[in-house]
C-alpha cells in the first residue's frame, strides 16, 4: 500500500503462509471456517489477518477456567493461573497439522521450559518453572501433561472435521503398516 492505496509491484516477495499445513487440510475437509481462520478465504488488502494460534490459546484458557471452576481440581486451578501465551503454544498448534502426538506436544512444552524457564528434578518428580514479571510459576508433570492434552485437542474441538480426517489417515497408515507396505511420497515438481 502506498498512501493507503494498493500498489502493484514486480518485486519478489517472500511468502510466509499462515499455518500452511492447516491451509491444506482445510481444503481437504472443505472447512470454510478453518480456511478463513488460516487466511485463505476472501479478504481485502486492509483486512487484519486471522491468528489460529490466538484462537487455540483462547480455547485452552477457557477450558482451563471451566475445569478449575466446575471440577474444583487443584491441577486445573494452577493451570488457569499460569501465564499461558501464544508463544508457549504456537509450535504445538502448528505441528498438529503434521500429526504431532500428545507426547510430542508434551515434549515441545518441556523444550519451551528448557529455553525460557527451568526444569527442576527431585528424584523422579519434575517441576517446570517459568518467571514472568518477578513472579515464578510452577507446573507439575501432571499439570504439564494436562496442558499438553488441552493444546493437542484444541484444534480438533474447534474444527471437528480435522479429527475425522486424522483418524482416516491413521486407519490408512495402519493398513499399510499391517501389510508391510511403504508409503511413497513424490514431490509435485
Amino acid at each position: 500500500l502506498i498512501n493507503g492505496k494498493p500498489f502493484p509491484t514486480q518485486f519478489p516477495l517472500q511468502w510466509d503462509a499462515t499455518c500452511n499445513g492447516f491451509q491444506h487440510l482445510s481444503l481437504l475437509v472443505n472447512d470454510l471456517e478453518l480456511a478463513n481462520n488460516v487466511n485463505i478465504g476472501k479478504s481485502n488488502p486492509l483486512s487484519t489477518p486471522n491468528d489460529i494460534y490466538s484462537m487455540a490459546l483462547t480455547f485452552v484458557k477457557n477450558k482451563l477456567n471451566h475445569f478449575a471452576r466446575v471440577e474444583k481440581d487443584n491441577n486445573y486451578a494452577n493451570l488457569a493461573n499460569f501465564p499461558l501465551s501464544r508463544k508457549l503454544i504456537k509450535k504445538s498448534v502448528l505441528t498438529i497439522s503434521y500429526s504431532v502426538t500428545l507426547w510430542g506436544v508434551k515434549e515441545q512444552l518441556e523444550e519451551f521450559f528448557k529455553d525460557n524457564g527451568k526444569i527442576v528434578q527431585n528424584g523422579k518428580i519434575f517441576n517446570y518453572e517459568f518467571t514472568l514479571n518477578n513472579t515464578t510459576y510452577s507446573l507439575s508433570n501432571k499439570e504439564l501433561f494436562l496442558l499438553a492434552k488441552l493444546i493437542h485437542n484444541s484444534i480438533f474441538h474447534l474444527y471437528p472435521k480435522l479429527k475425522e480426517l486424522m483418524n482416516y489417515f491413521k486407519i490408512i497408515n495402519s493398513i499399510f503398516y499391517e501389510n508391510n507396505l511403504g508409503i511413497q511420497w513424490k514431490a509435485p515438481n
